[in-house]
């Protein structure tokens, strides 16, 4: 697994990255909203979206 990129701002956090096994690859895309700002805060939602392709 890698993960590409990580951006957090506040209340909303995104990652994306991929995942690679027995020759398949899953790209995903995960967005967060958070119930507050801090640290400890919970998910109030979230978004996921994956793309799976075969490796060459």
């Amino acid at each position: 697994m890698e993960v590409i990129s990580v951006v957090i701002h506040g209340r909303r956090a995104s990652c994306d990255g991929y995942l690679e096994a027995g020759g398949m690859r899953v790209r995903f895309s995960h967005a967060f909203r958070l119930v507050s700002a801090p640290k400890t805060s919970m998910i109030a939602e979230l978004r996921r979206y994956c793309i799976e392709t075969q490796v060459d």
